[in-house]
Order: structure tokens, then sequence, then C-alpha cells
């Protein structure tokens, strides 16, 4: 393995598949052994993201569509308690 840049390490895929992420670039997300990840592709870039972090992004992302809004959830009662009369 050979830094070219701050944030860049090149390495390989071993013949199973699988690539060895180095200790310092897994500290620096915060990832431990034995963790499980979530892998996204975009752009034609592999992603690899702690699954907090994903948690975390698809919570943003659902906050900006609702904000100010009632929640799913508030909704769904609502309409329980209309349709049953309450």
């Amino acid at each position: 393995m050979a830094h070219y840049a701050s944030s860049t390490i090149f390495t390989r895929i071993d013949p199973q598949g699988r690539l060895v992420i180095p200790a310092e670039m897994r500290r620096s997300i915060g990832l431990e052994c034995g963790e499980e990840v979530a892998l996204a592709i975009e752009d034609g870039v592999l992603q690899v993201i702690t699954l907090d972090k994903a948690i975390e992004r698809a919570q943003a992302i659902a906050e900006r569509h609702v904000k100010g809004k009632k929640g799913v959830v508030d909704d769904f009662i609502l309409n329980r308690r209309r349709d049953s009369g309450d």
C-alpha cells in the first residue's frame, strides 16, 4: 500500500473479493472490526458507510421532506380515529 494523497491509499482486492481497509482509515470514520457497513455506488464510486452514518443521512433526508409537516404516524392515527368514529 502506498500513500499518494492525504486521503487516498491504493490497495488490491484479493482473489476472494475482499478489500482490506487500512487501520488509519477505519479509525478516521470510527469503524470497528466486525462492525456492519453499508455499501453504495454513486457515479461509479464505491462508498463504504458505517450504519450509524447511513441512518444519520437517511434521517436528514427524511427531515428535509417533512419539516413543518405532521408526521406520517400522526396522519395514520388521525385517519384511524376518524374511520373508527372516535
